[in-house]
């Protein structure tokens, strides 16, 4: 299969709502591709588990993301499409608990998110 990638820069200020195909910008390592838009031909099918492409990196490597146990139409709300659930953190409105960045327990200030 021949893929030509299209050179421009999209118009990232406006929703990619159809498949605008594939894409090509410089990274660290060299040439990226990614894919923008409601595309439909970038699954790969690995472990059983259905996983979409989501850009090839310069240095070789390709990001993936998790899509189900099958295929799906873009926009398409199954319970197939995640693994599990759990919180991030149930320790709320404490710093030291919020995000990545650590801190002392139940020391609050300005920047954090204390109750």
């Amino acid at each position: 299969m021949n893929v030509s990638a299209k050179n421009d820069v999209p118009d990232f200020g406006n929703e990619a709502i159809t498949d605008e195909g594939i894409y090509k910008t410089q990274d660290d390592y060299g040439t990226s591709y990614y894919y923008r838009g409601a595309v439909e031909n970038n699954y790969v099918q690995f472990a059983g588990f259905y996983w979409r492409i989501i850009r090839s990196n310069g240095d070789g490597s390709i990001r993936l993301i998790y899509d189900g146990t099958t295929t799906h139409v873009n926009g398409e709300s199954t319970t197939d499409r995640y693994i599990g659930k759990s919180r991030y953190n149930s320790t709320y409105g404490d710093n030291a608990f919020v995000g990545y960045m650590s801190g002392i327990d139940n020391e609050c200030s300005a920047a954090s998110f204390c109750q």
